[in-house]
């Protein structure tokens, strides 16, 4: 058996990074490998959560250390801990940049197969206190530049987040796979969604994204309120949690929308809910991939996505890059343009022929999986 240790920054909230390792988990062998996970977080904050759970349930353990914003010597010192007294074969940062931090310990820790992953294009910062952003933006920087002396592995999922995160140094891009039949379009699921939440008659424009500075949420609300103005068939649904979603409930109040937005938690089946959209809007101001748009063209929507978003997002035809720089206005003109009453169809063969099954992607990052061992020389009982 081989044993794997994922690393993430933080708790379980089912954004964009802890899909994609989700999605890994449920789809390795298991016979072959167990994964273990290490998580920047407190685990009772984290005993009704569905994935803490889910995984517990499974027969993993989750080690979760004091986050390193709250006290680094003691998240040091905790990760060391973790590593000293169990045998992994495997350390798999999930981390981008902070990464470095975890693989350095990893490093001391003799662990010889040490895989830093990148999921990002830029550093996630929660954009509060100016002074505190500006210090944990040089720190993250200084971390970026480090990663590769600390992991022997390097993993992406672009091209775009493995020259932010690597450099010139060599690394392979490994498709952020989704479970493709789970997104095939039904249309049973959606009249089902759409008379339980009373939209039968409306438009959907759909959202899927952590409520961060990194997924621009504010644009969106600003972009439905201009759209609302011209016409009310329309009804804008938010999936997702994060530490700026009180400040998007207050807005959405503030400008009277509270009946025509609504927001759904974290554990909402984003699968069956997605059926019920019409429209996919992404307008973030940085992603590594964009799952959620691999997954919402699966569901063959129609996707208005920000130009910040890598190219290799784009599968189908029903997807439209708009320059972030543009104003609401713009967005909005091309939502009317949209041709609403299109025939949707299965785009499984689609999907699979890029490359996003992760039933075909599982298979390589095993390949990777053993064929480092082998070059590492490492024993695997």
């Amino acid at each position: 058996m081989i044993n794997i240790l994922y690393a993430l920054n933080g708790v379980f909230h089912k954004g964009g990074t802890e899909a994609v390792v989700l999605n890994y988990y449920n789809n390795i062998d298991k016979e072959k490998f167990h994964i273990d996970f290490l998580v920047h977080g407190y685990e009772n904050e984290n005993f009704h959560n569905e994935t803490h759970n889910y995984l517990k349930s499974k027969g993993s353990r989750i080690f979760y250390v004091t986050p390193r914003g709250k006290n680094f010597l003691k998240n040091k010192k905790e990760i060391k801990k973790v590593l000293k007294n169990n045998h992994f074969h495997i350390v798999h940062s999930h981390m981008d940049a902070a990464g470095s931090f975890f693989l350095k310990e990893a490093k001391k820790a003799a662990i010889k197969v040490r895989i830093a992953h990148s999921h990002n294009t830029e550093n996630q910062i929660n954009k509060g206190n100016v002074l505190k952003d500006k210090a944990y933006s040089i720190i993250l920087n200084n971390a970026r530049k480090s990663i590769t002396n600390y992991g022997n592995v390097f993993l992406s999922c672009s091209k775009e987040a493995g020259d932010w995160l690597f450099g010139n140094k060599p690394y392979k891009v490994i498709n952020n796979g989704i479970d493709i039949s789970k997104y095939v379009y039904s249309e049973s699921i959606r009249k089902e969604y759409r008379e339980q939440l009373g939209i039968s008659d409306k438009i959907v424009i759909g959202h899927v994204g952590r409520f961060c500075y990194q997924k621009n949420q504010e644009l969106l609300i600003n972009m439905f309120n201009e759209l609302n103005k011209k016409n009310d068939k329309y009804f804008l649904i938010m999936i997702g949690e994060g530490e700026t979603k009180e400040e998007i409930e207050l807005k959405i109040n503030d400008l009277g929308l509270n009946n025509k937005i609504l927001i759904m938690n974290s554990e909402t089946k984003i699968n069956e809910v997605i059926q019920a959209f019409d429209i996919f809007v992404l307008p973030s101001r940085f992603e590594g991939l964009g799952i959620v748009a691999i997954e919402a063209q699966a569901a063959d929507l129609t996707c208005l996505i920000s130009d910040n978003v890598p190219n290799e997002v784009k599968i189908t035809e029903r997807i439209k890059f708009i320059p972030l720089t543009d104003s609401p206005e713009v967005w909005v003109r091309e939502i009317i343009n949209i041709e609403n009453f299109y025939e949707r169809k299965d785009k499984n063969n689609e999907i699979k022929l890029a490359g996003y099954d992760v039933k075909d992607v599982i298979k390589r990052v095993e390949k990777i999986y053993i064929e480092m061992l082998k070059k590492m020389d490492e024993t695997v009982e």
